[in-house]
């Protein structure tokens, strides 16, 4: 691709090679490798235009799809890689007009087409990328703090997240899972994923982030924590079912990071329960069958959920010989803990230590929304005595 002058492209099929290539790096690299070529490939795209919609242009229907196709994906692959590395995304909704692609099978595109076809309404081969475009434009709605957490523009846009959340839910029913047939192995596993990303939303936007005081209620908790149990159990079906084994890859990919430190930090938090030995099962499904190699695992999210989970393994233990003991206050307690749990792997989560900078406010956002303090465990959390 260098060879092919790339940074000065005005080829389609050379940004197509670019995104193909792209799409097979793995998202963990802590060397910040793929955010940085995403970043390129973004700002390619922009320079051929690719963030104006075809028909601004006149151009024929086929180029108008396949501009439509690499823009949202491009799109993909930045939310995916920003989330893996705790940046804000690239993109934002108010950069671009391009229009979602056609909800229409590869048959019906020609390169010498001169009428637009005609869109379809039921399950096509574009149906699972669709699904992640509209959720996408949901994110992209909910998915920013303002400059300040109790600002009038925060507390003012919450009741709007969660129409934002209702209308994704609604939209993705309406239009495309209702069509699924969940005989079928790749319609389980769209619906699935549907299912999914739709608790996940719920998840992130019903936390409500305007008040400190919410961090205490044991009722609000309780919700997130039933979420929290749906994605994580939607999630370990994905990785579990037989009958869609062959995109176990796909799922492997995709880690519930919000769900999952949310969960270990209820764990740690509350008396042993049903609930709590469900979601440790769940917790071990997820994490076992994690995607990740031993580079991604310096990452600067797998660190402090390693570190959620020697502390949830602590609680476990101790909760056989006292079915009442949980973790309290900010769970840095590491004196607490026998000499083996404040081992090498719970030191070196330090800020500053091996090279980790204090995380920045994109992840402030990830850990500090869900009430977790990101070094220390569950900020200040309820009691459940």
């Amino acid at each position: 691709m260098a060879r092919a002058n790339l940074l000065n492209t005005q080829s389609l099929v050379l940004l197509q090679a670019a995104i193909l290539f792209r799409s097979g790096l793995r998202n963990e690299d802590d060397s910040k490798t793929t955010w940085s070529l995403t970043s390129l490939i973004f700002h390619i795209a922009q320079a051929m235009g690719l963030h104006r919609d075809g028909i601004t242009f006149g151009l024929k229907p086929f180029n108008i799809e396949l501009r439509r196709r690499l823009w949202w994906h491009i799109c993909l692959l930045d939310m995916r890689s920003s989330e893996f590395h705790g940046y804000e995304p690239i993109v934002r909704d108010d950069m671009f007009d391009t229009k979602l692609p056609l909800n229409i099978n590869d048959s019906d595109l020609a390169p010498h087409m001169t009428d637009s076809p005609v869109e379809l309404e039921g399950y096509t081969r574009m149906t699972f990328c669709l699904i992640r475009c509209e959720v996408m434009k949901a994110a992209w709605k909910v998915g920013y703090a303002s400059p300040t957490r109790n600002s009038p523009a925060t507390v003012s846009r919450d009741d709007g997240e969660l129409i934002v959340q209702e209308e994704l839910k609604s939209r993705l029913e309406e239009r495309y899972l209702r069509y699924c047939d969940e005989s079928m192995p790749f319609m389980l596993f769209t619906s699935t994923v549907a299912r999914l990303i739709v608790a996940r939303t719920g998840l992130i936007v019903d936390f409500p982030r305007k008040q400190k005081e919410a961090y205490t209620s044991t009722t609000i908790r309780d919700e997130l924590f039933s979420t929290s149990m749906e994605v994580l159990e939607l999630s370990s079906l994905t990785l579990t079912n037989k009958s869609i084994s062959k995109w176990t890859w796909h799922s492997k990919a995709h880690i519930q990071w919000h769900a999952v430190i949310f969960v270990l930090s209820e764990i740690c938090s509350r008396p042993a329960s049903a609930e709590c030995d469900w979601a440790w099962q769940f917790i071990n499904t997820v994490h076992n069958r994690w995607n990740i190699n031993e580079r991604g695992k310096r990452g600067n999210l797998w660190r402090p959920i390693q570190r959620l989970m020697v502390k949830a393994c602590y609680v476990r233990e101790m909760q056989q010989v006292d079915p009442g003991f949980y973790l309290t206050g900010r769970m840095a307690m590491l004196d607490a803990m026998p000499v083996e749990a404040r081992s090498v792997r719970l030191q070196q989560e330090t800020p500053g230590s091996c090279g980790m900078s204090s995380p920045n406010e994109y992840m402030d956002w990830m850990f500090g929304d869900l009430g977790i303090d990101l070094y220390g465990g569950m900020m200040n959390g309820p009691s459940w005595d």
